[in-house]
């Protein structure tokens, strides 16, 4: 049995669900922050909901790279070209005016994800550098 996806749903959902998540975290310090200065209690309470609000970031994160990354999201964004199609026929096919295809949405996600992806190598690699650079300074001042 072949089972069809949403592609464009699920796409339309990422990106509205990263959209209110970002409303959501930004309005929540701002308000935090106000009723801090007023209402410590309440503006502790509020600063605290932003963890919820990021706990909600990292399922948007991992959801919107399981709809890009799987082989609905990879042949709607036009990465997967079927072996009955020339590679003009495919251009076409996913470049037409009306097309059905998601390429800018996908290329958007896996221009993000890259991104995203390349930023956390760079921190493991400053928090590597930083722990060798701590290790001989320190190993020096013993010496």
């Amino acid at each position: 049995m072949l089972s069809v996806d949403d592609v464009h749903g699920n796409f339309v959902t990422w990106f509205m669900w990263g959209f209110m998540n970002a409303m959501v975290s930004v309005g929540l310090i701002l308000l935090g922050g106000l009723f801090t200065l007023c209402a410590p209690s309440i503006g502790t309470c509020l600063m605290s909901l932003v963890g919820c609000a990021q706990c909600s970031g990292l399922a948007w994160w991992i959801a919107g790279m399981v709809w890009r990354l799987r082989a609905s999201g990879k042949f709607a964004s036009g990465d997967v070209m079927p072996e009955t199609y020339t590679e003009e026929t495919w251009t076409a096919a996913i470049t037409a005016e009306n097309s059905a295809f998601q390429v800018q949405s996908g290329n958007f996600m896996w221009v993000y994800y890259m991104i995203t992806w390349i930023l956390m190598g760079v921190s493991c690699g400053c928090g590597i550098l930083m722990t060798l650079i701590g290790m001989c300074c320190g190993a020096a001042k013993f010496h």
